[in-house]
Formats: structure tokens, sequence, C-alpha cells
């Protein structure tokens, strides 16, 4: 237990509070913008180089990926975790391709120092059904691109989309956090 509080302090998830013990660190708003921009950096160039990589069985596999991360979204009764899951293994699978191994790690580890928030915001943007949909087309337009292996196009899809992101965020740290919790 130790060692996972250490990691997750090292990663900035956690405060170590001395003769307290571990509480959970808040993100500010200039921290979430950091990070979401080097995302769109590292992910950008994972999927420009995965479309000029990516093969046949990649494609399938990637549909294959996709019709259960519909079947998961068009559930009536979501598991915020469930669909973290399949949308990471989505995203992940298409940045591997790329093979670039170091720039996957790094992108792994900013999803990670993020995980806790994107599961309590992505929460929220499952709620209606129209945000649904709108992350099912999100994840086909980036299909059709690497389909076409269009660089240009899933280069500014996965841009556009992560500027949406960044935008539509509520800053305001009392969505996500409660004092005395």
């Amino acid at each position: 237990i130790r060692e996972a509080i250490r990691k997750l302090e090292l990663e900035g998830l956690v405060l170590m509070i001395p003769r307290k013990g571990a509480e959970v660190a808040k993100i500010s708003e200039k921290s979430l913008r950091d990070v979401l921009e080097v995302r769109k950096a590292l992910e950008e160039l994972a999927v420009q180089l995965a479309c000029e990589k990516i093969t046949d069985e990649d494609i399938q596999n990637l549909k294959e990926i996709h019709a259960e991360y519909i079947r998961i979204v068009r559930q009536e009764e979501l598991d915020a975790i469930d669909v973290y899951q399949q949308n990471r293994l989505y995203h992940f699978s298409i940045y591997k391709i790329s093979q670039l191994d170091r720039i996957c790690a790094m992108i792994e580890s900013l999803w990670d120092n993020l995980s806790f928030f994107k599961l309590i915001y992505g929460q929220k943007l499952l709620e209606g059904r129209e945000s649904r949909e709108r992350m099912i087309e999100e994840h086909q337009s980036y299909l059709d691109a690497l389909k076409q292996r269009d660089s240009e196009r899933i280069s500014h899809l996965l841009a556009q989309n992560l500027k949406k992101r960044t935008e539509d965020i509520p800053y305001s740290l009392d969505v996500y956090f409660h004092e005395n919790a």
C-alpha cells in the first residue's frame, strides 16, 4: 500500500501530510490545461504516424473495439469505469500502431495523471443521449480517417476534440471536490 501511495504522490495525485497521512491532490485549472496541451501535441504525433503504419488487421481490431464501445455507451445504465476503459483501449490501440513506445508511455502517464478527474468529468459527459452519440461519432471519425490513411484529418479531429474538451471542462473545482467530503 505504501508503494502504491508513493507512486500516486510521484504522479501528483496524492499529497503526503506529515503526521496526518495521504490526501487526494486538488487539480488546478492551469495544471489541467497544461496536461491537455502536452497530450494534444503527443497524441497528434502518434496518430499521424499511426496513419502511415496502419494495416488492415489494425483497422479490423479498431472496428471491434469501437463496436464494443458503442455497445457499452448505448446501455441504459452506464458504468463510467467501463466507458473509460474501453475509450482508453480504443485510443491506445491507435497510438501503439505508431510504434513510438516512449511517446505512448508519456501519453499513458498523462492519461493516468488525470484518470480520477476523467472518470468524474466523463461521467457528466455521458449523462445525455446526445453527448453519448457525439462521443461515438468522434471515435468513428478517427476510424474513418485511419481507413483513408489521412493523417492531416485525424490530427485535426484529435486537436479539435481535445480543444473542445478543454473548453467544456467546468474549472470550478467545487464540481469535483467537496471540502470535508
